[in-house]
């Protein structure tokens, strides 16, 4: 049985029962990770923030695991080694900006934000509630002011959408659009919401098509009126048969692609060539440029990922051209922000489960990879957080960071806002082949 969500009710129950067993065992509230590696269900990159889940295996997570290690073999053929490139000499240079702001608002990742004008729309994600020492999911919206460097949470009505995190937001026109997430008390989730910054008021759209699975580390991008969602992870829908209720659920990531009219409130499923097509995988970074869509990295059933995709809508085709310069190391949960004809991929988390602080850019234009010189209030190493472009800013807020491999779950949570002005991703260029470049090992 499943419910309005799409949501398998046996899943339902059995996330339950481990958060029950976790509250139980630890005597606290904190993440709950919904756990993946290749081999058994503990990776905390599937991340479900609601409880906290221990290694001690139960008996409920036997045919979870099975499943998980059939996913994980998928895909293993078809994954490149790890490659890195020589590093180019260039000119860029970076000044990271803090904003020292007097209202402080919980520290959060898992959220999603959106431009619209001069503010940064930011829904949901997990607060973190110092005075409690806990974490607890979010349905508010926050208001980031470039003018006036003001962080405020207002206040919203009609149909707010559950408390959620990793969802994907678009803005078109002057509406949010949030999609998908993970939701302690409905799991996965594939509602659409609609927000109106004028009015405040959300709005749960009744779409005609058949919108992607319930999934949640999912990407989105608004192109035109049209917005396109790729990837994700989430319960596999089980195309072999029409019973109600199943015996397992299976779990996976996608590389499909769905397109969202916001005119007409249509899905339609993308079916771009199969060929150079990116493997299924979610955390990932995805942008525009121009009529491109570019993918880089994230993690599928083998690992974290540093390859890079492009898709031209116009001929729905993957391009496959030659990249040079030092790809940034694999990673999962970084951002990719279109500034101009360049992409900018921050932070994430390693191979290690440690944190980036480093920023790399990716010219569409030469297929080259940069990276360049930073100065001023560097930021923290983190992950699950948003940068995004507002007006003539690129604004990077939240996230979280010091991964505990004994707890699967990230220590410390950020709630600070920084700033670099767009024009110093655009000055500077290649400068040729560093000849004292050491790759990573």
């Amino acid at each position: 049985m499943r419910d309005s969500n799409g949501l398998d009710y046996r899943l339902r129950k059995e996330m339950s029962i481990r958060i029950n067993i976790a509250k139980e065992e630890k005597g606290i509230s904190s993440q709950l990770h919904v756990l993946i590696d290749e081999n058994t269900f503990i990776d905390s990159e599937l991340n479900f923030h609601a409880g906290l889940t221990t290694r001690k295996e139960t008996a409920t997570n036997n045919h979870m695991d099975k499943q998980v290690e059939k996913q994980a073999k998928m895909g293993s053929e078809s994954s490149a080694p790890v490659t890195y490139g020589t590093r180019l000499l260039n000119d860029i240079k970076v000044e990271w900006k803090k904003v020292e702001m007097d209202a402080k608002l919980p520290s959060r990742d898992g959220h999603c934000a959106a431009a619209i004008a001069d503010k940064l729309y930011v829904f949901g994600g997990v607060r973190w509630l110092s005075d409690l020492e806990e974490v607890t999911e979010s349905n508010e919206i926050l208001v980031f002011d470039v003018a006036s460097h003001t962080l405020n949470k207002i206040i919203t009505g009609g149909d707010v959408p559950s408390a959620r995190s990793s969802a994907a937001v678009a803005a078109v026109g002057m509406k949010l659009y949030v999609f998908g997430g993970l939701s302690r008390d409905c799991g996965w989730l594939n509602d659409l919401h609609a927000f109106d910054t004028e009015t405040k008021q959300w709005q749960n759209i009744t779409c005609k098509g058949v919108p992607p699975s319930p999934r949640d580390k999912l990407s989105c991008v608004a192109m035109g009126t049209k917005i396109i969602f790729f990837g994700g992870f989430g319960p596999l829908e089980n195309l072999e048969t029409e019973k109600s209720e199943q015996e397992e659920a299976e779990f996976g990531w996608f590389n499909d692609l769905f397109s969202f009219d916001t005119e007409n409130c249509t899905w339609e499923k993308l079916t771009p060539s199969f060929t150079g097509s990116p493997t299924p995988r979610a955390a990932h970074g995805m942008c525009a440029v121009g009529s491109r869509l570019v993918i880089f990295g994230g993690r599928d059933s083998v690992g974290r990922k540093n390859d890079i995709f492009v898709l031209d809508t116009d001929t729905m085709e993957w391009i496959s051209k030659p990249t040079s310069g030092r790809q940034p190391e694999p990673r999962s949960f970084h951002t990719c922000t279109a500034v101009g004809n360049r992409v900018v991929v921050f932070g994430g988390r390693s191979l290690e489960n440690a944190h980036f602080d480093d920023l790399h850019i990716f010219d569409t234009d030469t297929n080259e990879w940069l990276q360049p010189s930073t100065s001023g209030s560097i930021p923290h190493g983190r992950g699950v957080h948003t940068a995004t472009l507002v007006g003539d800013q690129l604004v990077l807020y939240g996230g979280s960071s010091d991964f505990d491999g004994e707890t699967m779950q990230c220590q410390e949570y950020h709630g600070d806002v920084y700033l670099i002005a767009k024009e110093q991703f655009l000055s500077g260029m290649s400068q040729g082949p560093d000849p004292n470049d050491v790759p990573p090992v």
